[in-house]
């Protein structure tokens, strides 16, 4: 175990409250299907209770109230533990991750892979995306695929990486079409190789893509 000094706690406690805000801001409220270059998806998502296990931060709440903390900004350095099972550097490391964490689908997704089959030291994860710019990895669980692995990308033994071709939005639970775009990187690739397309994409999406790229 390692213990953290008020200094270090103020300044995991001021980019957790960052990260959480972006956290609400893009992920939780939407699903997100992403599609690769050989014409395969996946959906993924972001709950509230997946945040605290996310930053890696031992702290007095339950995990769904850590989220809700850090999110109205109402965290303290008294709510951290003095006790963590990393030291501050590692933390540190962590939490740098998690406020840019809503770059894993909001970024350019030009370099940004989906990985089949993650293994770490701890557990292998079915799904994941990694983005080398950021260095940074987020894996997927369950039957719903959600966040719960944030890791530096220095841990991508996967049985496959793939290209990530277009990424879609919804709300989440939602039965309708994916009415919000993302990313594309080809549009007429995409609906060639992907079957899926008019059966799950609004055709909103694309009068608005057509439209943008007509001007």
């Amino acid at each position: 175990m390692h213990n953290l000094n008020q200094s270090s706690k103020k300044r995991i406690k001021n980019d957790v409250i960052s990260g959480a805000r972006l956290y609400k801001k893009y992920l939780v409220p939407n699903e997100f299907l992403v599609i690769t270059e050989d014409g395969d998806s996946v959906v993924v998502c972001f709950h509230k209770e997946d945040f605290a296990h996310l930053a890696g931060v031992r702290n007095v709440f339950s995990d769904l109230d850590f989220y809700n903390h850090c999110a109205l900004g109402t965290l303290t350095e008294e709510n951290i533990k003095t006790e963590q099972h990393y030291d501050f550097g590692t933390i540190r490391k962590k939490i740098i991750r998690i406020k840019k964490i809503n770059k894993i689908i909001y970024a350019n997704a030009d370099t940004n892979l989906v990985l089949v089959n993650l293994h770490t030291h701890t557990r292998d994860f079915p799904i994941a995306i990694e983005s080398p710019e950021d260095k940074m990895v987020v894996a997927f669980i369950g039957d719903d695929f959600h966040a719960r692995s944030l890791r530096n990308n220095n841990q991508t033994n996967a049985d496959e990486k793939k290209n990530i071709i277009a990424i879609f939005s919804r709300e989440k639970r939602s039965e309708d079409k994916y009415e919000q775009l993302v990313y594309i990187k080809d549009y007429e690739y995409l609906k060639n190789i992907y079957t899926k397309f008019d059966e799950v994409i609004s055709v909103n999406i694309l009068k608005e893509y057509d439209e943008h790229n007509l001007k």
